[in-house]
């Protein structure tokens, strides 16, 4: 299991990145936590 937490929502570029892991290694579950907050607005 791979756990990622991070503060922000994964970017566009990071997102296929995590899948082609998940892709390369199916056997490993990824969990990738984020908290959304107000400050990112747009982002």
């Amino acid at each position: 299991m791979a756990e990622v937490n991070t503060d922000r929502e994964p970017c566009a570029s990071c997102s296929p990145i995590i899948e082609q892991f998940k892709a390369k290694y199916p056997d490993i579950e990824v969990f990738v936590y984020f908290v959304k907050s107000k400050k990112d607005n747009g982002r």
